[in-house]
């Protein structure tokens, strides 16, 4: 018979193993305070400047149109292409490491963009950084499941989360101020400083996690990437929560791409303005996140049903992202137009909470990997729906056709949802109202 999670009833060896012999709150919340969530932080701000200057570039380099939508899209590219990878590495030699690594290729990568000369090194530029970037969310989902036990991940799991979706609010702000004043290149030289800085503090607050690592190397060699694969993919569990968050992406893609330019060309919108109006639906999708986090813990603490905490929320939330979408090209106002915006991140924000707590609850040992097999499909959506907008947007010359794809793939999705088996959870918490 087909198993239909991925959970392995060793997967909490290794959260057991890190909390055995260590006072409960000990130090598990200064590194996830003082780094992971700052480390989420950067990484958005990072990814999300060349969006924010996006039409300074274009108008420097004269960029035509569908080379800036590769441009743009590129760095999903290799982000998408290295989460498998990243997965059975970070399972291999653990995410401390996996981590650091990656927070220092992709501070290299942001340092040297300034000094691109045109098209090709930009592009090899963007690749890099994508493919800096893949181990980050796969390491920090890992590092949660080992340092806090099953009742409290959503909430830990939504506040790192909601660190990549403060980002681009912060991010946008900073970036269009920055740009504005002292050149878009300065401000990438500042954020390079910034990411290696970052890089030592990871390094010097997560060093009570090589004693975990050092135990768990010295246990049987983990089954080959092929293997693990191989058995992480016999399940319908998996495919159906890859395809999910596939659909989900192709709402965010619009957000994560051309919403500047978007903004600046139909509405007229400055750089600087473009930029708070950027920011400002990735502050709902932020509150969303970390709502859904505390709110589906207390769900779980009442009733001890998962399904209860997970699905209601993506259904509700894919539907809001994507019908609020496919709206905006019809609306003319340009305030209306960011109501709209800020509506269809909030509901993004609680699917993004729901799926991670969801990946945490059915994988088990192999959380990294399918972690890094679920991101890779919803970067491959992050990499091919701005080019499909740039070509659609091109033919027909409006962009109600374009924001009409994301809502397909929304109802998609929400066929989808309902075919997760969502693991049983456990009793509900004695007292809990």
């Amino acid at each position: 018979m087909l198993i239909e999670t991925v959970h392995d009833r060793d997967g909490d060896d290794m959260t057991e193993m890190a909390l055995a012999g260590t006072p409960a709150k000990r130090r598990v919340l200064i590194p996830f305070i003082v780094a992971l969530v700052p480390i989420n932080l950067v990484l958005s701000i990072d990814r999300n400047a060349f969006v924010v200057v996006a039409s300074d570039v274009q108008q420097e380099f004269g960029f035509n149109l569908e080379q800036m939508s590769y441009l743009l899209a590129s760095i999903s590219w290799t982000y998408a292409i290295f989460q498998l990878p990243a997965g059975w590495l970070i399972q291999r030699f653990g995410f401390r490491r996996l981590m650091a690594i990656a927070l220092a290729l992709w501070s290299l990568a942001v340092g040297l963009m300034p000094m691109a000369t045109g098209f090709w090194s930009l592009l090899l530029l963007r690749l890099l950084l994508g493919a800096a970037q893949a181990p980050d969310w796969p390491s920090s989902v890992a590092a949660i499941s080992r340092w806090f036990p099953a009742d409290r991940r959503s909430r830990f799991t939504s506040i790192a989360l909601s660190g990549q979706y403060i980002g681009p609010v912060a991010g946008s702000i900073l970036t269009g101020v920055l740009a504005t004043h002292y050149g878009w290149r300065n401000c990438f030289y500042t954020y390079a400083i910034v990411g290696f800085v970052l890089c030592a503090i990871w390094w010097a607050l997560t060093r009570q996690d090589d004693a975990v690592e050092e135990k768990a190397q010295a246990l049987p060699a983990p089954p080959s990437a092929g293997s693990e694969l191989r058995e992480m993919l016999s399940t319908r569990t998996t495919w159906v929560m890859s395809s999910f968050y596939f659909c989900l992406v192709s709402v965010q893609a619009f957000f994560l791409s051309w919403l500047p330019i978007y903004l600046m060309k139909e509405h007229g919108l400055s750089l600087s303005t473009s930029a708070w109006y950027t920011a400002m639906p990735w502050l709902t999708l932020y509150f969303s996140v970390t709502l859904y986090g505390f709110v589906a813990d207390a769900i779980i603490r009442r009733t001890g049903s998962l399904k209860l905490a997970r699905l209601p929320a993506a259904v509700v939330g894919l539907g809001m992202g994507g019908i609020s979408l496919a709206l905006v090209p019809w609306i003319g106002n340009v305030g209306w137009v960011l109501v709209t915006l800020c509506c269809s991140l909030f509901g993004v924000g609680l699917v993004q909470g729901m799926i991670w707590s969801t990946i945490q609850d059915i994988g088990g040992r192999r959380t990294a990997l399918l972690a890094g097999w679920t991101s890779f499909w919803g970067n491959l959506s992050a990499g091919l729906l701005p080019i499909i907008m740039a070509y659609l947007v091109n033919w027909t010359g409006e962009w109600k056709y374009a924001l009409f794809v994301p809502l397909i793939f929304s109802a998609i999705g929400i066929v989808l949802v309902f075919r997760v088996k969502f693991p049983p959870g456990h009793e509900p918490v004695p007292g809990v109202p």
